[in-house]
């Protein structure tokens, strides 16, 4: 999450205090912004880990884009300069308390699951950022803009789950089968032939630095878990010897959010 990169003033702790305390079941929604907003507050010169889909797009330099962009902010009164004491000209700019907490609460996080969705018209993107007092939800959306909610933890995995299955088709459960690649590519044409949305779902934990994944397939006839298995343990198998294998099982609502609630350290 690069939080080593980045220094938090004690109005940037506050404000992220302030955002998770009113964290809810229904959620309290904060301000949306643009890839190009995203980028011109956090720092230019900071690597994003969400999705960028219109700012990427772009043959401008980013570097003007989010100059623009802070003319806007500027204009609507979300970023303002301040004068500290002592001094006769402004010397920087602060954004508003509630977009600087949810800057502060993106970059903080115990750890981070992130879900990039595909349907046949596109992507979308949701990631979940995990504190001891709630969640920060920032959704993106293939024109760039990013809308972000804060939750109690308890939330998350009704959201993820929502999110990757917005039609509500997982029923049941079946018996785990474990596939090599090439038995799983040609089991998956007729296995997840009415699939209508794939998401790819990573965690990462500051603590442990892992990066467990799934992908769920989502159709009217039902929902499926496609998990990553290595053969073999690093102590035993050397890294260009060991082999992947992946398990599919179609899953109920109850045991997908329990893989959802494994994989954000919530199970």
């Amino acid at each position: 999450m690069t939080t080593s990169t980045m220094k938090w003033t004690q109005r940037d702790i506050e404000a992220a205090a302030k955002v998770l305390a009113s964290a809810s079941a229904v959620g309290a929604p904060l301000p949306t912004l643009t890839d190009e907003e995203v980028v011109a507050l956090d720092g230019v010169q900071h690597e994003q880990l969400v999705a960028l889909p219109w700012l990427s797009a772009q043959d401008a330099s980013k570097e003007l884009m989010c100059a623009i962009a802070l003319r806007g902010l500027l204009a609507k009164e979300l970023v303002y300069p301040v004068v500290f004491e002592g001094e006769t000209e402004p010397s920087r700019l602060h954004a508003t308390e509630e977009i600087t907490g949810a800057l502060t609460l993106r970059r903080s996080g115990s750890s981070v699951v992130s879900v990039e969705r595909t349907v046949s018209t596109g992507k979308r993107w949701l990631y979940g950022y995990l504190h001891d007092e709630g969640v920060l939800l920032e959704e993106v959306d293939e024109s760039g803009l990013h809308g972000f909610t804060v939750v109690t933890r308890d939330q998350l995995v009704p959201r993820l789950a929502e999110f990757v299955d917005p039609q509500q088709a997982a029923a049941r459960d079946t018996e785990a089968t474990l596939y090599t690649e090439a038995q799983f590519e040609a089991h998956a044409a007729t296995a997840l032939v009415d699939t209508q949305a794939a998401s790819n779902v990573v965690a990462f934990n500051s603590t442990t630095n892992e990066f467990p994944t799934v992908t769920v397939y989502t159709g009217p006839s039902g929902v499926h878990v496609l998990t990553p298995r290595v053969e073999g343990s690093p102590e035993s198998v050397p890294e260009d010897t060991a082999s992947v294998a992946f398990e599919l099982q179609e899953t109920s609502a109850a045991s997908l959010a329990r893989v959802l609630g494994g994989l954000a350290g919530l199970a």
